[in-house]
């Protein structure tokens, strides 16, 4: 792949964020392993302890490259991963009333947990969610609880009253700085080339207008 990969045109907002009905393959696809590839490189990088930084993407000599630090769970290097990807993804083809940051935090959302399959685990509607499913679709998705939360209630699975008396036993428990029971472990260094291959080859693209870009797109995929 190669930069001219970055120059696409804009994405068709009805279709940008249905990713990869395959979860099993969306899941081997999202990997750290760093590496150049393909025109992308990925690096994991250590961090001063108490330094609030979790990724960041940028262009170095025309070079993209995404930056993960390398000292949080698994489940947060995947979501930086694909949050940072969904920046080089839909950069500059957003409409003006998007919050690029909020879309790319729905990108990666949509991209590692999609809307089927989430449906599929805890149905189309919930009145209340166990705190043990939410840990369970963590250790299976590799996301973490409280995004597994987020994203049940951008599905409509849940309520916004009922993701907020969630998260207010998350905070009470002190489960945004630290969740329950186990982490999910480190991710081990695979090459990117896959995730952008997939990501580039599902979005599908076209010249369209990109006031066409409209918020719900990127909670519906």
């Amino acid at each position: 792949m190669t930069q001219a990969c970055l120059q696409l045109p804009i994405v068709e907002a009805n279709r940008a964020g249905r990713f990869l009905a395959d979860w099993r393959e969306t899941r081997s696809a999202v990997a750290l392993r760093p590496g150049a590839c393909s025109g992308y490189l990925v690096i994991t990088t250590p961090i001063a302890e108490g330094e609030k930084f979790d990724g960041l993407q940028a262009s170095i000599a025309e070079q993209p490259v995404i930056v993960v630090a390398e000292q949080w769970p698994g489940d947060r290097q995947r979501f930086t991963l694909a949050h940072e990807l969904g920046h080089l993804l839909l950069g500059g083809r957003l409409s003006a009333e998007l919050n690029e940051e909020q879309a790319c935090n729905r990108f990666a959302g949509a991209f590692l947990l999609p809307a089927s399959t989430l449906r599929n685990q805890l149905g189309a509607k919930r009145h209340m969610l166990e705190i043990q499913e939410l840990y369970l679709l963590k250790h299976e998705f590799g996301l973490s609880m409280a995004a597994c939360l987020y994203r049940a209630k951008d599905l409509g699975i849940i309520t916004p009253q009922t993701h907020k008396r969630l998260s207010v036993v998350f905070s009470k428990q002190g489960w945004r700085k630290q969740e329950p029971v186990n982490p999910c472990p480190q991710e081990q260094a695979l090459l990117f080339q896959q995730l952008v291959y997939r990501a580039l080859n599902v979005i599908k693209l076209s010249a369209a207008p990109a006031s066409r870009a409209q918020p719900a797109d990127f909670v519906t995929a």
